[in-house]
């Protein structure tokens, strides 16, 4: 009996109809395992410190996963990683000054891992609250101040087909567009 249960399970498992909520949290955690080793092996971090970023992070998925998340846990979040990432930058610049490397400016890993994660904890904050307009245009905000415009050109699309006649995403769209370079259409506001 109990070796039909773990089948059955598994089977579920497999095709996605259920996956409890520790084994979604432990994969989202497991995606971010190489930035962490990263950060110990180039030592800007120790053990024990990595062991907090983990706890937290675990902390906020496993608050992401409750039906009663808000919108604040999510922000909440998104702070936590921009904190850890101006630590992160400290820290390697101290390093890097040690050591009297001298490189053009360009993103580092833990700067791209950094937007990566915003860009997911965002998708993820927009699956939740589809329907506000204002996390749509906080999430583009951030994607611009950030110059990720490959994600903006496949967000604009789910945002338009929510929210035709919002006058602030084809205000984004309009001044952003020579760089989306998704202007091929005419884009007319009718409200």
């Amino acid at each position: 009996m109990i070796v039909l249960s773990k089948i059955i399970f598994l089977y579920i498992k497999r095709f996605n109809y259920f996956i409890p909520m520790a084994d979604k949290v432990q994969l989202s955690l497991e995606h971010t395992l190489n930035e962490l080793d990263q950060l110990v092996k180039q030592g800007l971090f120790t053990k024990t410190e990595v062991r907090n970023i983990i706890k937290k992070r675990r902390f906020y998925e496993y608050k992401f996963e409750k039906k009663d998340v808000t919108k604040q846990d999510f922000f909440k979040a998104i702070r936590y990683e921009k904190i850890l990432v101006k630590i992160i930058l400290i820290k390697d610049k101290k390093r890097k000054q040690r050591k009297k490397e001298k490189k053009v400016k360009q993103t580092s890993f833990f700067e791209f891992t950094f937007l990566r994660r915003a860009v997911y904890l965002f998708q993820k904050l927009i699956r939740k609250f589809n329907n506000s307009q204002e996390i749509w245009m906080e999430f583009f905000y951030f994607l611009i101040k950030n110059q990720c415009y490959n994600v903006i050109n496949r967000e604009v699309g789910k945002c338009l087909s929510l929210f035709p006649q919002n006058l602030g995403i084809i205000y984004i769209i309009k001044n952003f567009g020579k760089s989306l370079h998704i202007m091929n259409m005419k884009i007319t506001a009718t409200p």
